[in-house]
């Protein structure tokens, strides 16, 4: 059985929606990409996912945009985006002076054809963690920037609870 396989099974996309409820993590599309997230929420929301055995193989940063923000850090600094479903405001993804957070093309060809252990997933979230922590110290970094996150789940799943 492979990961993917694996996430087929049983009730894990009914898990992950709670999870994603629960931290307020907001789906730009109908998909598990671009969830964006709250800095607050974030290390608590990658520690749930671990725990039931999703893996996330990237990461991308918006703006939220807003009255005080944008006197506050000259917002917005993106291309734009969806308004906030959870927060006053709107997001605006960043461009492409923003570095974004990829695993490597062998690691997400073994999360596509194989059955990996909790923790090599364990390992690849860590990874994600430690970016977005790091990336907070870089100059680039506003305090109106919220990381979003994107799952390694089925290709054909849709969210059971598109958020408009």
């Amino acid at each position: 059985m492979t990961y993917l396989d694996y996430l087929k099974c049983g009730d894990h996309q009914y898990e992950i929606e709670k999870i994603l409820e629960k931290y307020k993590s907001q789906p730009v599309g109908y998909g598990y990409i671009d969830l964006i997230t709250h800095f607050d929420q974030i290390e608590n929301l990658i520690n749930e996912l671990t725990s039931i055995g999703v893996a996330i193989n990237g990461v991308t940063w918006w703006c939220h945009t807003n009255e005080d923000n944008k006197k506050l850090y000259n917002c917005p600094h993106g291309l734009g985006g969806p308004s906030s479903i959870f927060f006053n405001g709107w997001f605006s993804e960043m461009g492409p002076d923003y570095e974004s957070f990829d695993p490597t093309q062998e690691v997400y060809d073994q999360f596509e054809a194989e059955m990996v252990t909790q923790g090599e997933i364990n390992i690849l979230n860590e990874s994600v963690r430690r970016y977005i922590k790091d990336f907070k110290k870089n100059d680039l970094f506003e305090d109106c920037f919220y990381p979003a996150i994107w799952l390694h789940v089925p290709r054909e799943w849709r969210r059971l609870n598109y958020l408009i």
